[in-house]
């Protein structure tokens, strides 16, 4: 794992010294009434009380600390507030190949791994800058990877973009969509609205179904606004105004993120084709299933089974994270991640990324 301690984290020295100071300071400010002295005196005529009355006023004194405290952590810990569609990721592992940054884990919304050993720099400009990009499956549903700049300029948002319409995903199941590469991206932003202008080369696919278009939009919204951290609207314009995407479907009004676009389970950390130490490997995504449950398994070369649980993401339609560890010996894996049907136990939505442990 990389060493970066998340702000607002347990671990955080800043959210600790302000937990000591605001303890201080409470503790500071707790004063007893002016009948203290007056209770003191009944009490010492009654035995054993004085003691049990003393350990009340303290609890009470710590009741009010701690009170103080957790509000203090609520407002300090709660994050920015956020479209719900707009799934955030905010760490990553380490075990990098190399040309491909790390995985990350879903928690907030789409954010580059910083600082890991696959993207040593925090450089928006820098080659090594990881950025995400959506991509879709057979389903049209869309999966996110991470991906470095390499020679795409411009910035985030631009650079993501000429990635999603001119390069490969690592996942053999993904594909970029309709998509015709171009290098003539232009993207303007006011406030959190983003205007993102491609030319009609950029469209040249007339195989395009009205489905397979809609789904090639989303990942565009999805990729765009994951690239600069807000939630949109992204206006698509094409050759600078309105037009007919693949003639099948209008573009030219502001579009946000579709919740419903987005594949129902997907595997972040480990991207398919990346290296991990040998030992303790994480797995983590993201997913929504029926009661949250979910099934795993890791295979080796030979297909044999070699480890295998359940473990629980988001339930009915509300995303949220799943993790679990598995110990690897020097090999090449799959692993897979499926919700179980409640109606016969079989695999629904299963994502699986192959790879390589050394």
């Amino acid at each position: 794992m990389n060493n970066v301690t998340p702000i607002n984290s347990p671990n955080d020295p800043e959210l600790e010294q302000l937990l000591r100071s605001t303890f201080a300071e409470e503790a500071e400010s707790v004063s007893p009434s002016a009948d203290l002295q007056a209770i003191r005196t009944r009490a010492g005529r009654q035995g054993g009380r004085p003691r049990t009355l003393f350990r009340g006023l303290v609890a009470a004194t710590t009741v009010a600390v701690v009170g103080a405290a957790v509000t203090i952590g609520v407002v300090v810990n709660r994050p920015a507030p956020v479209n719900e569609a707009v799934p955030m990721a905010t760490s990553s592992d380490a075990g990098t190949p190399a040309g491909q940054p790390s995985a990350t884990v879903e928690q907030t919304d789409p954010m580059p791994p910083r600082s890991t050993p696959g993207n040593p720099s925090d450089d928006p400009g820098s080659d090594q800058a990881a950025l995400p990009v959506f991509w879709l499956d057979a389903d049209n549903k869309l999966h996110r990877e991470y991906h470095l700049r390499g020679n795409s300029g411009g910035d985030r948002v631009k650079a993501a973009i000429q990635l999603m319409i001119s390069a490969d995903p690592y996942d053999p199941d993904y594909v970029k969509g309709p998509w015709r590469p171009s290098d003539q991206v232009e993207v303007t932003r006011t406030g959190d609205a983003l205007v993102v202008d491609l030319p009609s080369g950029a469209f040249a696919d007339t195989a395009v179904t009205p489905a397979t278009a809609q789904a090639a939009l989303q990942q565009l919204v999805h990729t765009a606004t994951a690239a600069i951290q807000v939630p949109g609207p992204v206006t698509i314009l094409i050759d600078g105004k309105p037009g007919r995407a693949w003639g099948v479907v209008d573009v030219g009004e502001p579009m946000t993120r579709d919740v419903d676009a987005r594949a129902q389970v997907w595997i972040d950390n480990p991207q398919h084709g990346e290296t991990k130490a040998p030992g303790e490997v994480t797995v983590s995504g993201s997913a929504t299933a029926f009661e949250g449950n979910l099934n795993w398994e890791v295979v080796d070369a030979d297909g044999e089974v070699i480890a295998d649980g359940y473990t629980t993401a988001g339930a009915n339609g509300t995303y949220g994270s799943f993790s679990f560890t598995v110990d690897l010996e020097p090999g090449t894996y799959v692993v897979r991640v499926w919700e179980p049907s409640a109606k016969d136990g079989s695999r629904l939505h299963l994502d699986d990324h192959e790879f390589t442990v050394e």
